[in-house]
């Protein structure tokens, strides 16, 4: 979560639409004149207007303070009196937004996704219990997993562009027992024969579960000024969200390369520093040694796919690849600062994972970059 001096606040928020006036909002900020609903709906930026008001009236003025009215039943009342927001369902979405990892969003999507294998119709309160208690029972195989997080993918799912009816189940592609035909297209070289760079490698295929994800750590002036939880700790590093999001959307294990404590959680604290890893490398390489093996040293882990962003990639791949290969973990990366490709990490955890796996041919056809994607095998 964002530090509070990085957060415009609610007050702050409503002076702005006071100042300007609502129709100023609604034509030049938000370019929307759309209504809550089609009839005896109000202006949606009338909506924010209410509904922010109603977060300064119970005294919510950023991310910190939204967990004091989460259960408050008066709080709730006051929100779903506002046009447009009787369901609730807004309101469960905001809470949602706002750093809530048990809520869901029970919309449309979500419920004819249970209606399916139910065949009957539930309410948004079921929906929420039924959610919650599979989460309970898939942890075991997928510990990020969250209400939260399970609600995106079926949202996710459910607007793919396979169409789905309330009373058919989707069809599913299997590849189950098949044999993979030899594809004069894709290569045969084994990853243990790799002569040069440029050669077609087979990889995987892996299971979501022994994906790891992550991000190189960013600069002094890209970091947060005050201690915090490292997912959060570099507003100026925008990739280190790019990937963390991307490890929310896909459900896979995230973490951080960082030079001044090593590899990290993205739920742990740290402290602002200064090393680059030119000058210190060998104080990075020992905090390496140290923590990965920690975090990501079992036999649960196969591969880490590793986004540098905006710092140099060679100095750090320099010092990852022997911890890398000691713990029998394959190495990918791709991309080049500051942002170039980040937005394929999802393509490119789903080609790893397809059956048969994909190879490193197919990864560069959806790159911008292709000559930056480079795989090093476990030994």
């Amino acid at each position: 979560m964002p530090s509070i001096e990085t957060q415009e606040s609610v007050g702050s928020f409503l002076e702005k639409m006071l100042f300007l006036g609502l129709d100023k909002f609604t034509e030049e900020v938000f370019s929307n004149e759309q209504r809550t609903s089609t009839k005896s709906g109000i202006l949606k930026t009338e909506a924010v207007f209410r509904f922010s008001t109603t977060l300064k009236d119970y005294d919510v003025s950023c991310f910190q303070d939204v967990p004091n009215v989460v259960r408050d039943v008066s709080f709730e009342n006051d929100i779903r009196s506002i046009p447009g927001q009787g369901s609730g369902i807004s309101l469960k979405y905001f809470f949602m937004l706002s750093g809530s990892e048990d809520l869901i969003k029970p919309d449309r999507h979500i419920l004819a996704f249970i209606k399916r294998p139910l065949r009957k119709k539930i309410s948004p309160q079921y929906a929420q219990v039924l959610l919650t208690g599979s989460c309970k029972v898939l942890k075991s195989i997928y510990p990020p997993l969250t209400p939260r997080l399970l609600d995106h993918m079926i949202w996710r799912y459910q607007k793919s562009d396979v169409k789905h009816t309330d009373d058919e189940k989707p069809e599913v592609n299997h590849i189950e027992g098949k044999k993979l035909e030899d594809e004069k297209s894709t290569c045969t070289t084994k990853i243990e024969e790799k002569k040069h760079d440029s050669a077609c490698i087979r990889i995987g295929p892996y299971r979501k579960s022994e994906i790891v994800l992550c991000s190189a750590d960013a600069g002094p002036r890209s970091q947060s000024k005050t201690p915090c939880q490292s997912g959060y700790f570099f507003p100026g590093g925008k990739w280190v969200g790019a990937v963390r999001n991307a490890a929310e959307r896909l459900m896979c294990r995230f973490v951080i390369i960082t030079t001044g404590h090593g590899m990290v959680n993205p739920h742990d604290i740290i402290t602002p520093y200064d090393m680059h890893i030119d000058e210190y490398e060998e104080q990075v390489r020992e905090r390496m040694n140290r923590t990965i093996p920690q975090l990501i040293g079992n036999d649960r882990y196969k591969i880490v796919i590793f986004y540098s962003g905006g710092v140099p990639r060679k100095p750090y791949i320099k010092v990852l690849i022997p911890i890398f290969h000691n713990r029998k973990l394959d190495l990918l990366t791709f991309g080049r600062p500051i942002m170039f490709d980040s937005g394929k990490i999802d393509e490119i955890v789903e080609l790893l994972i397809k059956p048969g796996g994909t190879t490193t041919d197919e990864l560069k056809a959806i790159l911008k970059l292709p000559e930056r994607l480079e795989f090093y095998p476990k030994r």
